[in-house]
């Protein structure tokens, strides 16, 4: 039961730390991305600041609302709230924003939930709410749990893909020797191929978010979201389309990871996901119009 006698606070809403057009842009999209806001309801939050927005919160409530609001660029007071009728002097009251869900994990739950529960209960929540999923995701903890994740999801979705390459070249007929030894060559290697690019892609997504100024939460936050989004390796094993699924799956989710994960908008979020491929992109056409220019000089 509830203590009655607990202290309550209120959270008094007090605008970006840094008051430029950037930052307030920043905290409305945090306000959206974090609260679920309407884009409405967060620009008007922002214009009333200082206002309250939350009554009747516990201490530890009150902890998380502090860290919630930090992470998007804004400033946030609380104070001991005991009057239901006291309406805050600044700028009046608006004490409907949502509460924050705890964090959790179920596969960070493994002692209390077992390895398949916990292990199913994520794979089912991370592919088919990854919105919910990736908000209540811990963006500390350490990268034991998630990276032991993405490991047994890339390995098991490496084998099928392999399994379905394996049976097409003996369909072919062609090099059933060479076939078997690349197989089981590339099976041994696998867990390393996984842990290595588990780290590569997310060195090279943190990257982008960085460049794109959506780095709120730091490396260890954009390790989990690409760690978790392992999950879509499941799909391998449909034949021959599996990992084109996958892949396609894989970008909308690491998207909204980024979003719930970082607090920032999901068009920020889009584009540290695209820009490696847009770089590659650009590059690739640099070489090819280099190359038809130095044949249009040949000829």
């Amino acid at each position: 039961m509830e203590n009655s006698h607990e202290k309550k606070y209120e959270i008094l809403f007090m605008g970006p730390v840094i008051h430029t057009d950037e930052e307030r842009e920043r905290v409305i999209q945090g306000l959206q991305a974090r609260f679920n806001l309407p884009q409405e309801s967060a620009i008007q939050l922002v214009r009333r600041a200082p206002i309250v927005v939350k009554r009747g919160v516990t201490e530890k409530e009150g902890d998380r609302y502090v860290e919630a609001f930090h992470s998007i660029g804004a400033m946030v007071r609380v104070r001991e709230y005991s009057r239901p009728n006291d309406m805050a002097r600044e700028g009046g009251a608006m004490p409907y924003l949502p509460g924050e869900e705890e964090k959790y994990c179920p596969w960070e739950d493994l002692e209390e939930l077992g390895f398949f529960e916990a292990f199913l209960t994520t794979l089912k929540e991370a592919l088919l709410s990854p919105t919910r999923f990736y908000r209540r995701m811990p963006t500390r903890g350490g990268f034991k749990s998630p990276l032991i994740f993405g490991l047994i999801l890339g390995v098991l979705g490496g084998v099928f893909s392999l399994t379905w390459q394996q049976v097409f070249m003996l369909r072919l007929g062609r090099f059933p020797e060479m076939a078997t030894t690349y197989f089981v060559g590339i099976i041994i290697a696998l867990p390393l191929i996984v842990l290595a690019s588990l780290y590569i892609i997310s060195a090279i997504v943190h990257l982008c978010l960085t460049v794109v100024g959506g780095n709120r939460r730091g490396f260890e936050a954009t390790f989990r979201v690409i760690a978790y989004s392992g999950s879509t390796d499941i799909f391998a094993f449909i034949p021959f389309i599996g990992s084109l699924i996958t892949f396609i799956y894989a970008l909308v989710i690491v998207i909204i990871g980024l979003r719930e994960g970082h607090g920032i908008g999901k068009g920020r979020a889009a584009l540290a996901v695209f820009l490696p491929i847009i770089v590659i992109l650009a590059l690739f056409l640099v070489v090819a119009l280099s190359l038809l220019y130095k044949l249009s000089e040949f000829l």
